[in-house]
């Protein structure tokens, strides 16, 4: 927190982007489909105690694993 109560989030902001859009949208928020990507976002939503996103995550990451697999 700096002089004016403003945080500073030192994440990446790349993955910091996709946070920020479920924050604003939810469970409707569209997700990547790159896996790795997916494993990134789920760090984050680790990081920022979002457990909801987790669960959306690793979801989709299961979808994408058995489609992968077949």
């Amino acid at each position: 927190v700096d002089s004016i109560g403003a945080i500073f989030v030192n994440r990446d902001g790349d993955l910091f982007a996709h946070v920020l859009q479920f924050m604003r949208d939810g469970k409707r928020t569209a997700l990547p489909e790159n896996s790795e990507i997916l494993r990134q976002l789920v760090r984050e939503s680790e990081f920022f105690g979002m457990d909801i996103w987790k669960s959306v995550l690793q979801q989709q990451l299961e979808v994408m694993e058995k489609r992968e697999n077949q």
